[in-house]
């Protein structure tokens, strides 16, 4: 199963041409083994457009997807484009793991300790 959860991927892109805009869906765990799809799919989209990048439903990020979204991300404005990604849903939701219970939640060594 931990294989499946890292190399598990959905990207779903949806093309509003009326408004020249184009949605990307990213689900699941974005791992440099989903990379080169998650590479592809950004290169098929049309230049010149407005993307908006939707991450909230990810369970996990990493550097190698995050630096190929920022690359990607620089290119596509270059080329007349623009981009708006959930930056601050992103950053809120990797500064803590996602788990029933938060840190603070949890007992310290002091209180677990047997004596």
């Amino acid at each position: 199963k931990l294989i499946y959860v890292l190399t598990h991927c959905d990207i779903t892109v949806r093309g509003i041409p009326e408004y020249n805009r184009v949605e990307v869906d990213i689900h699941g765990s974005a791992t440099f083994f989903t990379l080169p799809v998650l590479a592809a799919t950004l290169e098929e989209i049309q230049s010149g457009t407005e993307v908006h990048i939707f991450l909230s439903d990810l369970n996990y990020i990493d550097h190698a997807c995050l630096e190929q979204i920022l690359v990607w991300e620089r290119k596509h404005i270059e080329q007349g484009g623009s981009v708006v990604l959930e930056w601050d849903y992103l950053a809120e939701r990797f500064q803590e793991p996602l788990t029933k219970k938060r840190r603070d939640d949890l007992p310290t060594p002091a209180e677990t300790d047997p004596v």
